[in-house]
């Protein structure tokens, strides 16, 4: 797999960059993985400059290639489990895989410190109900360690379960041979190079030293991050980076929190865990995006559940507890008689398009607002730091300004009651389960 990934700077030619100067005002786009060579990015290029970058000649104007070879099954199945194996890295996994009639893997984030929680939640119930589910173990840390751990408790959990002593040694034999390191193989090489070149200048001189804390969150709230599917992947990676490298350089928690907030990205069908950044992350999706990675918790089965009866979501948000994220049932229209979302409804990423449905105008006019306030809060940052205005403000054009607040408020009830629906929606199906499970003891 290589790793020669590009930034690329659109002005009247497209031109490649070892890094981008860490106090110039610009926005930098993290695409899917589908901007794989030179053309493909070019016409990225083109699209933020005409959508966004109108009447901001000072701005700079990147975006990434990604030339790691993504054609191949393999690679993109690799893809998707770094994708997926964060969901378990933040905790978002939270229902067991449904029963299958093939053999699945099942990979699961390990560490010393959540071992006992996951075995007990995950891997006990598995092997109670003999599931035909390989558990891969994917370890953020010492492996040795992990594998003792297994030993243990794959003794104690077989003999709870009366496996015969054979079924005891092929048991721990198989999940053993499952346990993979999580540094080595599901986090890209390619993520420290796009943090070196992009986010380290922003918070160190030219020595290596830190920079002082208004210089930090001033330089930081030059940039914009663009992102759409994998792209808010990459994002979320580098602001780990971002706070790990942070750290090692002396800055405390409290700094740490007040540099995060100034990082702004706006991302469309983000490919992530949403609400666990630390950045100013707003998130723009439908629900009938049947492309985007989705953790396996109660939101994502009650929007299956809706979609299985058809049934509509009116447009909302969730706040930061939940993402910052913009929602609306469908951006483009379905096709008939299926009632399937269309290429666009994941793949298209433009802010105006004449085939969006009247809720995704709505939704990618909001997005655009916001892309437009962040960038001139950008050019403000002069000799003086201006912060980071709240979304409230963020999704204000200057011009409808009452009408994009009002919509805002019934988008905020509207998320509120689909939160509310989730929860009813879970109550009752873990109660049924529980009801199930009593009737066929």
């Amino acid at each position: 797999m290589q790793h020669n990934n590009q930034i690329q700077r659109e002005t009247e030619h497209i031109n490649s960059v070892t890094s981008i100067p860490g106090d110039e005002v610009c926005v930098v786009n993290f695409a899917g993985v589908g901007i794989k060579d030179d053309e493909l990015g070019r016409k990225l290029g083109h699209f933020i400059a005409n959508d966004v970058l109108q009447g901001f000649n000072n701005v700079a104007n990147y975006f990434v290639v990604y030339n790691f070879g993504f054609e191949s099954e393999s690679q993109q199945q690799i893809l998707k489990i770094q994708r997926q194996i964060v969901f378990d890295k933040y905790k978002q996994n939270i229902i067991l895989p449904k029963p299958t009639t093939t053999e699945e893997n099942l990979n699961l984030y390990i560490t010393e410190k959540n071992f006992d929680a996951v075995f007990r939640r995950v891997v006990a119930p598995l092997l109670k109900e003999k599931s035909n589910l390989t558990i891969k173990y994917i370890v953020d840390g010492d492996i040795p360690t992990i594998k003792s751990l297994l030993d243990k408790n794959l003794a104690v959990i077989t003999k709870k379960l009366n496996f015969t002593p054979t079924e005891t040694i092929n048991t721990i034999r198989l999940h053993k041979r499952n346990v993979f390191s999580y540094q080595k193989y599901y986090v890209p090489e390619y993520l420290d190079m796009l943090f070196e070149k992009i986010l380290l200048p922003r918070i160190t001189d030219d020595n290596g030293k830190r920079l002082p804390i208004d210089t930090a969150k001033r330089r930081i709230r030059k940039i914009t991050f663009l992102a759409h599917c994998h792209g808010g992947y990459v994002v979320l990676m580098m602001e780990e980076k971002l706070k790990s490298k942070m750290q090692d350089l002396g800055y405390s928690q409290d700094e740490i929190n007040q540099i995060l907030s100034q990082m702004l990205t706006i991302v469309l069908n983000p490919a992530c865990p949403l609400g666990v950044a630390k950045s100013k992350f707003i998130s723009f999706m439908s629900m009938y995006d049947n492309t985007v990675d989705r953790p396996r918790n109660w939101i994502s089965e009650y929007i299956q559940n809706l979609k299985n009866k058809r049934k509509n979501l009116k447009p909302g948000f969730l706040t930061d507890t939940n993402g910052n994220v913009f929602f609306v049932n469908n951006r483009f229209g379905l096709l008939r008689p299926s009632h399937t979302p269309s290429f666009d409804e994941h793949n298209n990423a433009h802010f105006f398009n004449e085939n969006l449905t009247s809720d995704g105008k709505m939704l990618m006019n909001i997005a655009h607002n916001i892309v437009i306030s962040g960038i001139k809060n950008s050019l403000m940052q002069d000799s003086k730091f201006t912060p980071l205005p709240e979304i409230d403000e963020l999704i204000l054009d200057g011009k409808q300004d009452k009408k994009w607040s009002k919509m805002f408020d019934k988008m905020k009830q509207n998320g509120n009651d689909f939160m509310t629906a989730v929860y009813k929606y879970a109550t009752k199906s873990i109660k049924s389960n529980i009801f199930h499970s009593k009737e066929r003891l």
